[in-house]
């Protein structure tokens, strides 16, 4: 299965979550994702798709925790980590991330 068959898949049973697949020695994310991690750890989007270090993970789940968004971390086809929160600020951020990245400043 490819990788982004695998988000797919887990992003339609996870929609207010971040999801993350395990690919060799990067994780994967896509889509509306990858806005958020643009917004917040200033990744570049390249082809609808940004990566990342295994050695970034720690990092990673630490500004996701501090910003109240979910997590699922996609280990193979059948493992997976699923971090929830009561309070889940997936939407807000999303939406805060494609505002930052699609707002054109003018200048006076």
């Amino acid at each position: 299965m490819k990788t982004i068959d695998k988000y797919l898949k887990f992003k339609e049973m996870y929609k207010e979550h971040v999801v993350i697949i395990k690919s060799g020695n990067f994780y994967y994310t896509f889509l509306d994702d990858t806005y958020i991690f643009n917004y917040l750890f200033g990744y570049q989007i390249r082809e609808n798709k940004i990566g990342f270090p295994l050695s970034a993970k720690a990092k990673v789940k630490s500004v996701l925790n501090r910003n109240n968004v979910n997590l699922i971390e996609v280990i193979d086809d059948y493992a997976y980590v699923l971090e929830s929160k009561n309070e889940n600020a997936y939407s807000n951020v999303l939406r805060e991330a494609k505002s930052n990245l699609f707002n054109i400043q003018y200048v006076k």
